[in-house]
């Protein structure tokens, strides 16, 4: 035995700190709820917002093959030649008033487009280079696009007038559903929950639970 043990000082000090049985000396504090990590309003949404998202770029995605008779690789080469050689007329960030004119148009552009190789485009889209070359040359045939030495360019001189109506009607159509996706999300927000929980308790009738009343009994017979 220790020599230590004998002392009644040193057995009464091991009683006070010595953990009881069944007793936990750092009981776990209760989580505080303003801090619990909130539910992500993209989960509590998703249904509705990939339902509204799909909808939206499958109906883009049939009106636009239409104006191509279906073909889709002719949609997905005109709408990659469209886009590469105007992106660096407007950048990441791009304001109207710092890049358009009053029409809403680059200035110039038509002259400042910068072309694509058919092997680039080959790359970027994935589908075999025959097939692009061919698919390129129907759509210079009809008016979409036009080509010189350097690569290939949208043929802004002859697009029809309805390319900007179909262009401004898709526009419309993404910012619905825009709309609709940030009003979901809005709703899914913790703060929105609570806020709309709180309103239905409000407008609830109240009832004897609520209120605490008794039950009245009724009053006594008399003989």
């Amino acid at each position: 035995m220790p020599k230590d043990a004998a002392d009644p000082r040193v057995r009464r000090r091991a009683r006070r700190t010595a953990p009881r049985v069944g007793h936990d000396p750092e009981p776990h504090a209760l989580p505080d709820p303003d801090r619990a990590p909130q539910p992500d309003p993209l989960d509590a949404a998703y249904s509705i917002l990939a339902f509204t998202m799909n909808r939206c770029v499958v109906d883009q995605m049939l009106r636009s093959a239409r104006q191509f008779g279906g073909d889709y690789e002719r949609l997905i080469l005109w709408g990659v030649v469209a886009h590469l050689n105007v992106a660096h007329l407007m950048p990441p960030g791009s304001l109207p008033s710092s890049v358009l004119d009053p029409h809403g148009l680059v200035p110039g552009a038509s002259e400042r487009l910068r072309p694509v190789r058919t092997s680039d485009l080959a790359q970027i889209t994935g589908i075999p280079r025959e097939t692009v070359r061919r698919k390129l040359g129907a759509l210079e045939r009809d008016g979409w696009i036009r080509q010189d030495d350097a690569g290939w360019f949208l043929d802004v001189e002859r697009l029809d007038p309805s390319v900007r109506a179909f262009t401004l009607q898709s526009i419309r159509n993404f910012l619905q559903a825009a709309r609709t996706m940030d009003a979901a999300i809005a709703d899914a927000t913790p703060a929105a929950v609570s806020g709309s929980r709180t309103a239905r308790s409000a407008a609830a009738p109240p009832t004897a639970r609520t209120t605490g009343a008794r039950r009245s009994r009724p009053p006594p017979r008399r003989g």
